[in-house]
């Protein structure tokens, strides 16, 4: 059976379903079809997922191709890189990094789309971590409520330098959004080349993952929470795993739009960059780069 020999494993909101969809155009890349499938940190998950069941999101990668998964929770879930070195000792690792400030108002604003989060205040859900550190006010919604700890997602330092310590900086390839965002094509091209395959491909890249809501907040906590008797059903009526994803996607594209973003407040997004400066530092010493334009923004 075919299994994965690279991973994409985070940061959440940093361009990752833009990555995995560019590489799913690859000829000579196979992707997961199911991104966050977060078999190794299952800790995360809703319902479990099988071994078998994980295996059979591989079974269509042909000989030769670079075999990928993608689950950004890989990267903050503390487990997951040392589940990842036991089972696949020599994989690569592509880790891509945002700017945090940026990245928590939008994982917020993600996870309120999702039902996860029932604060919709970007301001009083940052109020409200240390709250949740204690097991209180946790929205009945959330699968993994540490996902909920918004300054502790991005200690990105120590979460790089695990995997840095088990895989080797020479299997860990990093992007920071910024780079990204500016020039898609020449950071696609450089993990390409990371990877070994096929550098001149130039995928369509069509912009993914847009902020967007829910039409209705109880249809979406639905699709995340339905109860075990229709998960049979489903099984018994869709024996294909690949089909009942399509199903579950196609349902949430249709409870999806569009939305902007309210603007985070000047005097929220100056405290928020204070308290995680630190943390830029320490970073920039992992990294041994330059990262000054955090300082102000992205």
């Amino acid at each position: 059976m075919k299994e994965p020999d690279f991973f994409l494993v985070g940061a959440p909101k940093s361009g990752t379903t833009s990555m995995w969809q560019y590489l799913r155009q690859h000829p000579q890349v196979y992707m997961a079809p199911e991104k966050e499938c977060s078999y190794y940190f299952q800790e995360a998950r809703h319902k479990p997922i099988s071994r078998q069941e994980y295996l059979d999101l591989f079974e269509d990668a042909s000989p030769g191709q670079r075999v990928g998964e993608a689950s950004v929770l890989y990267l903050y879930g503390e487990p997951a890189a040392r589940r990842i070195k036991e089972n696949h000792p020599d994989a690569d690792i592509l880790i891509m990094l945002r700017n945090p400030v940026k990245l928590l108002h939008s994982l917020h604003s993600d996870l309120v789309y999702r039902g996860y989060e029932d604060i919709e205040d970007f301001g009083a859900a940052l109020g409200a971590e240390e709250d949740r550190k204690q097991g209180r006010r946790i929205p009945p919604g959330a699968p993994y409520p540490p996902l909920l700890f918004y300054t502790e997602v991005v200690r990105f330092s120590e979460q790089v330098e695990r995997y840095f310590r088990l895989f080797g900086r020479d299997n860990v390839h990093v992007i920071i959004f910024s780079d990204f965002a500016q020039n898609t094509l020449r950071s696609y091209q450089r993990f390409l080349r990371f990877l070994g395959v096929d550098d001149s491909f130039e995928p369509n890249m069509q912009t993914h993952n847009p902020n967007t809501r829910s039409r209705s907040s109880g249809l979406m906590y639905w699709r995340y929470n339905y109860p075990d008797f229709l998960r049979r059903i489903g099984q018994l009526l869709l024996p294909s795993r690949l089909l009942r994803m399509r199903l579950l996607r196609y349902l949430e594209q249709f409870n999806t739009v569009e939305a902007d973003r309210p603007d985070m407040p000047d005097e929220l997004r100056t405290r928020l960059q204070k308290r995680l400066e630190p943390e830029f530092h320490r970073l920039e010493d992992v990294l041994d780069r330059n990262l000054n334009h955090w300082y102000q923004s992205d």
